[in-house]
Parts: C-alpha cells; sequence; structure tokens
C-alpha cells in the first residue's frame, strides 16, 4: 500500500500518541511536505512533456507591456496552443521563475548572456543543434500571497508567441485534505515526512526539537541532492554563460 497523506495523518497519530486532530496533523505535514518540495531543483522545473518540439513554455507578450505573471494565460507551447499547467494531472502554480530566455541562430543578441541547453535530452539536442538560446535582462520576482510569480522585462518585449521561452520552477500541490496526492514519493520520502512533522510539532511545544534539526540537516539536503541527480544526464540551462555580442 502507498503512502498517502492519509496514511501519513494515521501513523503520526497512532504511533506518536499525539492528542491532535487529524486536521491540525495535515497541516503540519504540509508544512513539511513544502519544506522539501519547495526547493529549487531539477526535478521541481516544469516541463511541457507533450511538446516533443520543445518542453520549456513560450511566454506570450504584448508590445509596450514589460510584466508578466507565469501563469495558464500567459503560456503557450512551440505551436502556439494555450498551456494549463498540470502536473500529473494536477494543477500546479509557479513558485520561482528561474530565467526567460529566447531561441536565435545566425543572429546575435548584442549584450545578452547566453546559455547553453545541449544535453537537456538527446532529442531536443538534436533538433536544436543549430540554435543558441540567450537569457533575457530582467527582473524575476518570486510568487508571494498577493501575486503571482511575474517577469519584468528591462525593455519592451514586442507582441510575440514564439519568442520568449520561461524556466520556471512548480510548487508542492497545497495538502487541503488528506485526498490530495503528495508531491514526492511517500514511499521513498516516509521517514523524511515523518520525522519533519514530528520535529515541527516538538518545536511547537517544546521549544526547539533534535528531529527537526536532524530533519533540515540531514534529510532537506538529502532530498535536493535527489532531486538533482539527473543533472548527470542534463546539461542546466544557466551553464555554461559566456557574453555574445
Amino acid at each position: 500500500m502507498s503512502v498517502t497523506a492519509q496514511s501519513l495523518v494515521t501513523t503520526l497519530k497512532d504511533d506518536f500518541g499525539f492528542e491532535y486532530g487529524r486536521p491540525v496533523l495535515l497541516d503540519y505535514l504540509r508544512r513539511t511536505v513544502n519544506s522539501l518540495c519547495n526547493q529549487n531543483a531539477e526535478q521541481m522545473t516544469y516541463l511541457n512533456g507533450s511538446d516533443v518540439a520543445f518542453p520549456f513554455p513560450v511566454l506570450v507578450t504584448e508590445d509596450e507591456t514589460l510584466d508578466y505573471e507565469v501563469s495558464n494565460t500567459n503560456l503557450v507551447d512551440s505551436e502556439g496552443t494555450a498551456i494549463t499547467m498540470t502536473v500529473g494531472g494536477y494543477p500546479v502554480v509557479c513558485r520561482k521563475i528561474n530565467h526567460v530566455f529566447l531561441a536565435g541562430g545566425s543572429f546575435v543578441y548584442g549584450g545578452y548572456d547566453r546559455v547553453s541547453i545541449t544535453g537537456t535530452s538527446a532529442y531536443w539536442a538534436q533538433r536544436l543543434s543549430n540554435v543558441a538560446f540567450y537569457k533575457v535582462p530582467g527582473s524575476i520576482y518570486d510568487r508571494t500571497n498577493l501575486k503571482a510569480a511575474h517577469f519584468q522585462f528591462h525593455s519592451n518585449p514586442g507582441a510575440h508567441t514564439d519568442r520568449y521561452y520561461v524556466e520556471f520552477y512548480w510548487g508542492a500541490l497545497e495538502l487541503s485534505s488528506e485526498s490530495i496526492p503528495l508531491s514526492l514519493d511517500g514511499d521513498m520520502w516516509e521517514e523524511a515526512l515523518i520525522e519533519g512533522t514530528v520535529g515541527l510539532i516538538e518545536k511547537v511545544e517544546n521549544g526547539q526539537s533534535n528531529q527537526l534539526d536532524h530533519f533540515r540537516s540531514y534529510w532537506l539536503p538529502l532530498f535536493v541532492k535527489s532531486m538533482n541527480a539527473s543533472m548527470e544526464e542534463r546539461s542546466p540551462l544557466q551553464m555554461p554563460i559566456r557574453r555574445a555580442g
């Protein structure tokens, strides 16, 4: 039986004797899941796997408009079809933008940093072997409770539906109920989830927690390392960087 939010709440209540109700335990579990999944890791990067041409979404821009939220209303695929951001069939949101970049062949964008995507996958690398990519100058704003993650161009981007790509990290699904799936492998990370949740409760009750300290010093770095493990087979978009123009 797979480990789920529901089974974890049951384990917490049965094995640790907490007098808290299930909704309270679920909220502590939510905090633990978020601390793990809200990391800037390769496997938390949003890729549109159904787009065989290129997996990174295109940011739709308008003339004389500088600021853009990274949301379903502003993203299309390489064919210009609107994208609904989902992971495993569940809607997700952009948590943090890594950067916005554009493609160019023989044309060189003077003064732009060039970014390499070689190795993103053998298929994409072959299709795009003669295309260079350049980081677009702009200001990145992380998601807050007031506003979605957004990007502000430093110059007029013009009106385009096929020019600016965006790389961003998606946020964990909100555990608003026990039926919501975990945004990680519960079977693999069960011990980490239990220790992190118990540690949070201990800290609230006692002002400190060795379990929470161990979760943060051991499990959190281990999770990030695991989420970046496939980088050995993929070159990150931001490396290497060289000045063009």
